[in-house]
């Protein structure tokens, strides 16, 4: 017997910062759009690159660590892959969406400070604006995305 497997992992760039929502039920919930790009060869053998815009939503645990990012930030999101059926206008249609599980942070450029003793952590916006402490994380500033 086969075992069917719905696991997604995508890295890219948040679109814009992620909206948050609370449910009538009282849960959180976070979506928002990430930039997954890739790299082929044309018919003429040049490089172009293709980019693909994937709708994300987290609840919950996830629905928190997904809302400490913002617009621009490279990230990495665990999840599976649902579709939404709805009707409108009398007519069946479907939406697209990696339920995230997970997320984390994949900018080397960013990140918290090493915590000197006595010091609380540094958590959320503030961590993301401090630099990394590692005197070669500058090295890729000329990355154009």
């Amino acid at each position: 017997m086969a075992i069917d497997i719905n696991r997604c992992i995508l890295e890219g760039r948040l679109g814009s910062d992620p909206e948050e929502k609370i449910l009538t039920s009282g849960t959180k919930t976070v979506r928002a759009r990430i930039a997954c790009s890739d790299d082929y060869q044309d018919r003429h053998q040049q490089w172009q690159q293709r980019t693909y815009w994937i709708t994300i939503q987290a609840f919950g645990h996830a629905a928190d660590e997904l809302a400490l990012f913002g617009k621009g930030e490279r990230i990495v999101v665990f999840g599976k892959w649902t579709v939404e059926e709805f009707t409108k206008d009398g007519k069946k249609q479907f939406f697209n969406k990696l339920a995230i599980e997970h997320v984390r942070g994949s900018d080397h450029r960013r990140g918290a400070r090493p915590q000197q003793q006595g010091q609380e952590p540094v958590k959320g916006a503030q961590a993301r604006d401090l630099p990394s402490g590692n005197p070669g994380a500058d090295f890729d500033d000329e990355i154009p995305f």
